[in-house]
């Protein structure tokens, strides 16, 4: 075994010995070991990785508005067509119709006419005064009109008609003049006095018309008779500024006086008739006496007391007031009601101002100078606010 080993030591020697007497001259190559580089891994390729395709995005192809086209319409060709001409239609001319005038009560111009054939109305034309234009007063189907104007307003009026179809109207009508008609026209304007008029009497300062116009009532405030009630002498002038009331009614177109009418205590200055109203058909009649001196309250109080006095120089007629109810059955007129204050007071001058409704059921006075403090309906009894005033109502 030593041997073996020592053989092998020698025998590397030798080899060494060789080597490096090689190595100065020519170098003997050993080769080398056999360098074995390993393989490089093989790898099994990935399946391929293919890059998604890049979005080919499309532009949209661009929008193109096209201009508004611009259509010049061609200049229009208008071939004259034969003029059509529609057959006239036949003119139908009225014949003229005949106007007369006349006169109503009620101070009013009335015109008539007959009807005339193929007319469908008819035209009224006026000229008021002299050298005025006619005007159209009235277009109608009707064969009348009354023409209400003041009649003293047209003494030189002319008036004429115009028959009508829808086509055509007649020549004008014969005119007709005011002026030759004063006559008939005067009997319409009527002038009324009192039947016993003296001076100073103030015939007019009240007056009332029914609403059909027949009955009419003047107040004379300042009439002096002594006379009472209905119809009484209205010739005996003793008691100053009593007052009196006409009445007048109509019949047709003649005004007669139909009653002279008084208070039933007539007093100087009480002034009955200060004021007055007549219910619509005539038939009530309310009278005011401003400076009636009673003491008397409410409907049918003692009329004669009169002690409503305010002094040494004022013995009676204080100016407390009264208003008078008439009524008419028939043509006869009889006192209704004597109507004070429920508060009479002196100068409270009940009877100043009264209405009464259309049909004479209710009555409303005025009394300028009553006093009292109370507001709205009712309280009457305080006399400290000196000319306040006050309405009653029966």
């Amino acid at each position: 075994m030593f041997k073996y080993i020592l053989g092998v030591m020698i025998f590397s020697l030798g080899l060494t010995a060789c080597s490096s007497s090689n190595d100065t001259a020519t170098q003997e190559t050993t080769p080398a070991e056999k360098v074995i580089t390993p393989d490089e891994p093989v790898i099994p390729p990935d399946e391929p990785v293919i890059p998604p395709d890049e979005p080919v995005i499309t532009p949209p192809e661009p929008v193109i508005t096209p201009p508004e086209q611009v259509i010049t319409p061609p200049e229009q060709v208008i071939t004259p067509t034969e003029k059509v001409i529609p057959p006239a239609e036949s003119v139908i001319t009225p014949a003229a119709s005949a106007l007369t005038m006349s006169f109503t009560p009620t101070k009013a111009f009335r015109f008539n006419w007959p009807a005339a054939t193929n007319a469908t109305y008819y035209e009224l034309y006026e000229t008021a005064t002299i050298g005025s234009g006619y005007s159209l007063i009235i277009k109608t189907t009707a064969t009348s009109f009354d023409h209400v104007v003041p009649l003293y307003a047209r003494l030189n009026a002319k008036y004429m008609l115009k028959s009508c179809s829808d086509s055509a109207c007649s020549p004008a009508s014969v005119e007709v003049f005011t002026s030759t008609k004063i006559a008939e026209m005067t009997s319409s304007i009527r002038h009324a006095k009192a039947s016993n008029t003296d001076p100073n009497d103030w015939f007019g300062s009240s007056v009332s018309l029914s609403s059909d116009g027949n009955t009419l009532a003047v107040g004379a405030r300042f009439e002096e008779s002594n006379a009472t009630g209905i119809g009484g002498d209205e010739g005996n002038n003793s008691v100053p500024f009593a007052g009196a009331v006409y009445v007048f009614s109509r019949s047709g177109t003649t005004w007669t006086q139909q009653a002279y009418v008084k208070a039933s205590n007539t007093d100087a200055d009480d002034q009955f008739g200060y004021s007055v109203s007549l219910s619509s058909d005539g038939n009530t009649l309310a009278v005011g006496a401003i400076n009636e001196g009673s003491n008397a309250t409410g409907i049918g109080g003692n009329e004669d007391n009169n002690s409503t006095t305010v002094g040494a120089s004022y013995p009676k007629q204080s100016g407390a007031g009264a208003v008078y109810v008439f009524s008419r059955s028939d043509t006869t007129w009889t006192q209704q009601a004597y109507v004070k204050a429920s508060n009479t007071g002196a100068f409270d001058q009940f009877g100043y101002s009264l209405s009464l409704s259309s049909d004479g059921n209710t009555l409303a006075v005025g009394a300028q100078y009553e006093e009292s403090n109370a507001t709205g309906i009712g309280g009457d009894d305080d006399n400290s606010k000196s000319r306040a005033g006050a309405v009653y109502l029966y």
